[in-house]
């Protein structure tokens, strides 16, 4: 997610600024970044340059580390300006030559030039995690069947592994024995592959796993068809950790999966291994395909005639294919005579990758019955790159041979290791299973599975446990949240991906307000460390904390209130929240400890909609304790309604109220015209 805040100052040159020293600076006051634990900025303005290559000209710079910005300066009243959009690290950045004395000599009014500096910063905020953690959200449901590897058990829910696994759903779904006696006894793997297998399903991390686990689970999700887990897993590269010891329990999975990217990735190993692997006992195992090296290999032969055709002609071999890779072909070419005129009585090489970008490739040509060698290692897709001094024509004749000389080409492809995802994405794997239950709001439906809403939501396992008529009739009417956020709520618990330009905290906060509304713990611990406070922002997390309770969450908003009170006029949307929420928050982050107090500092900073909230208390609930300060307030602040209530409670209570001290003590027209009021009231 992105955030942005817009910032711009002012500062006005004179002419005799111009007098001023090299490096002499006017700076501008700091800025505040109203974002939490944002730094400040100002601005730098060198009015004869900021060193001596700046000589001469205005230098402007700006003072915010670490921040991505948008940033323009100009001069006030005409177009001349310069704008710069980068990352900056260091501090400060900007315009060190800016504009020369004799460009600005002409805008000068009055002896006085006047200079902007608009500075929009953008800040990134916490990716949107692609799923929540099971284990986070079912402490509510006990587990019914158990997972029996030799002397161990391991509990799990039968509905999430229906959800997940075909071959479970089949399993429960059909009168087998696991069904009936509701344990399944596992012997083609050990406790350790099971349990790091259940663990990962459920999102539980896994610490530094290790290649020879990863292979395990995707056995054990491969024995029972958990998709979510293959897809997943087979889509990083954790083979690249490939050591002796699990090279051919990783190779054994590649053929028995025909999984062809690992197969590469084994053949990647075993060729950079080749002596130790071929030497070991369990090699003899392998599949024939795999004890292929993991290469290309072709042979040029180049001849003393084609050394003398013309400069920037080439001869081309043809195209060849890489073994285990469907997508990447390669080809040669030679310049026997110089790719150009500048390598004039040269062989010039180049090579031809296609899809490259998949990969790290390097293609090293070696001059037989030499050490003679040079290398290509870095590809564009799709697209020649040249060798162009390979080797001169007087450093190649004396390896002639019946006028020829040969060039082995070897083709090697390496690829990186990425990260091991720490959750499966439930969509992947659940197609087996139709659901079962709709979640409708207005016109709208949302499908979901009955077994997985009750295994992440104590709410929702109520509802299914009962004979509630949600049960009955297989739907829950939704009135509280619109169809949008209940959508996005669903599509995050089964780990469908939300577009990256739509994750607004908008969309966050309603995420965590459907999370709330069915205690579903998993996705609030992953979404509510996104709530990043700024003043764009304050208006719907603060919302969401309030109604929901969140203490530590609300605590940060009121403290980010208290310590940006100069800005709060540009708190968006901050009018907009409930009265009784503003209330509660203007009280809390500024000490404001009656009504009037409040009302005077809403007064004084336009937050008019919160008047009435303090006012329904003392028109309804009057009593002598507050009646002064009623009376204080109607009239300082010439509240009608107010006015009347409290006329009317003098006539109800006139010997105690005019006893009281504080009665006296309120000015004296404030006196006056609630007695002329109230006994106006009593005429009628």
């Amino acid at each position: 997610m992105k955030e942005s805040f817009k910032d711009v100052v002012f500062f006005t040159l004179t002419e005799s600024d111009f007098k001023r020293k090299i490096g002499d600076a006017i700076c501008t006051e700091d800025r505040e970044i109203p974002y939490k634990n944002k730094p400040d900025w100002y601005v730098e303005c060198y009015p004869s340059g900021n060193n001596k290559s700046a000589a001469g000209h205005v230098s402007i710079l700006i003072a915010a580390p670490g921040v991505k910005c948008t940033c323009c300066v100009a001069v006030d009243g005409t177009s001349f300006k310069k704008e710069t959009k980068a990352e900056y690290k260091k501090s400060p950045f900007g315009f060190e030559k800016f504009a020369s004395h004799s460009s600005l000599n002409p805008f000068f009014v009055n002896g006085k030039l006047t200079i902007s500096c608009t500075v929009d910063f953008m800040f990134s905020v916490s990716y949107m995690p692609a799923v929540p953690r099971v284990f986070q959200s079912c402490n509510h449901m006990e587990p019914d069947f158990k997972l029996v590897v030799g002397s161990n058990e391991i509990d799990v829910h039968k509905g999430f592994l229906s959800l997940i696994s075909s071959v479970f759903y089949k399993m429960f779904t059909e009168n087998t024995p696991e069904a009936r006696t509701g344990r399944k006894v596992i012997t083609e793997f050990d406790f350790d592959t099971v349990n790091a297998a259940i663990d990962y399903c459920y999102g539980r991390d896994m610490i530094d796993p290790t290649s020879l686990e990863v292979v395990g689970i995707l056995h054990f999700a491969t024995k029972y068809d958990i998709k979510s887990v293959i897809a997943e897993l087979e889509s990083i590269p954790p083979f690249s950790n490939l050591s002796l010891k699990t090279f051919c329990a990783t190779a054994h999975y590649a053929f028995d999966s025909n999984n062809k990217p690992t197969m590469l990735e084994c053949a990647k190993y075993l060729n950079r291994h080749l002596y130790q692997i071929t030497t070991r006992n369990d090699f003899n195992e392998l599949p024939p395909e795999m004890k292929n090296l993991a290469k290309d290999v072709t042979c040029l032969t180049i001849t003393e005639e084609a050394l003398k055709k013309n400069v920037g002609v080439r001869i081309d071999w043809p195209t060849r294919a890489i073994p285990y890779t469907a997508d990447i072909t390669w080809k040669v070419g030679v310049y026997p005579a110089g790719s150009e005129a500048s390598f004039a009585d040269h062989v010039s090489l180049a090579v031809f990758v296609h899809n490259p970008s998949r990969y790290t490739v390097r293609c090293c040509f070696e001059l037989d019955g030499t050490s003679y060698h040079k290398a290509i290692e870095t590809f564009q897709h799709s697209c020649w790159v040249n060798l162009d001094n390979f080797a001169s024509h007087q450093a190649l004749r004396p390896y002639l041979i019946n006028g020829r000389f040969k060039l082995t080409c070897t083709f090697l492809i390496r690829t990186t290791v990425n990260y091991m995802p720490k959750v499966p994405r439930l969509f992947q794997g659940c197609k087996h299973m139709p659901t079962d239950f709709k979640l409708v709001v207005g016109s709208n439906e949302v499908d979901v599975h009955k077994s997985y809403l009750a295994l992440i939501s104590p709410v929702f396992h109520a509802m299914f446990s009962h004979d509630t008529t949600e049960n009955q009739l297989e739907k829950s009417v939704i009135t509280d949240l619109d169809f949008d956020v209940v959508d996005a709520g669903i599509d995050y618990i089964y780990g469908r991906g939300i577009c990256s330009s739509n994750i607004t905290m908008k969309t966050v906060v309603g995420i965590l307000r459907f999370a709330d509304k069915y205690d579903i713990k998993g996705v609030t611990y992953q979404l509510e460390p996104l709530c990043v406070i700024s003043v764009e922002t304050f208006s719907a997390i603060v919302h969401y904390a309030y109604d929901c309770s969140k203490e530590s969450l609300l605590a940060d908003c009121i403290n980010f209130l208290k310590t940006h009170s100069n800005r709060i006029n540009r708190i968006h949307k901050l009018v907009d929240l409930p009265p009784k929420t503003l209330l509660y928050l203007l009280q809390s982050a500024f000490e404001l400890k009656t009504h009037c107090e409040v009302y005077q500092f809403a007064k004084k900073n336009g937050i008019i909609s919160i008047i009435d909230v303090i006012e329904q208390p003392l028109i309804t609930k009057m009593t002598l304790d507050n009646f002064c300060f009623a009376v204080t307030y109607a009239w300082e602040c010439s509240r009608d309604k107010l006015k009347n209530a409290c006329a009317a409670f003098l006539n109800g209570n006139r010997t105690d109220t005019m006893s009281l001290e504080e009665f006296h003590t309120l000015p004296t027209e404030a006196i006056r015209e609630v007695l002329e009021l109230a006994n106006e009231l009593r005429k009628i």
